[in-house]
């Protein structure tokens, strides 16, 4: 059980958010048997999956980064 890809063995950590959305495509069947996810969208280690850096970039540029994803 877990809140993120990252809690899963199944290689996400420093992978990019096409590289992990890969990942999870190729783990489908094991989501909702072998692992379940508990979401939790208010933070978590998935966000540095966004932008390479994305932790350490400032509030405004985290905020570019935010509604770019949010108008796709």
């Amino acid at each position: 059980m877990g809140d993120n890809a990252g809690d899963f063995p199944i290689g996400t950590k420093g992978k990019t958010l096409a590289e992990r959305n890969d990942i999870i495509d190729a783990h489908k069947e094991d989501f909702g048997t072998t692992f379940v996810v508990f979401p939790n969208p208010a933070y978590g280690s998935w966000v540095s999956a966004l932008a390479k850096g994305y932790q350490n970039l400032s509030p405004e540029e985290q905020k570019q980064v935010n509604n770019q994803y949010l108008q796709q």
